[in-house]
């Protein structure tokens, strides 16, 4: 069930997930509201360092 289970990223409201994979209330789009698995042996983790320090960046500079 809780693979079915998806969060809107507009209204913040919980729906089940549906082909379209957007929210009955305010059509926003639905999104996975678990974060992924942690692991001390992450194969990508020094590709998400590179995008996580771009997006910082483009924020404060």
């Amino acid at each position: 069930m809780t693979k079915y289970l998806q969060k809107c990223s507009s209204c913040k409201r919980y729906g089940l997930a549906n082909p379209n994979s957007k929210c009955r209330y305010c059509k926003g789009q639905l999104v996975n509201p678990r974060p992924p698995k942690f692991s001390l042996m992450d194969k990508y983790g020094k590709y998400r360092l590179i995008y996580f320090k771009e997006e910082f960046e483009k924020k404060f500079n």
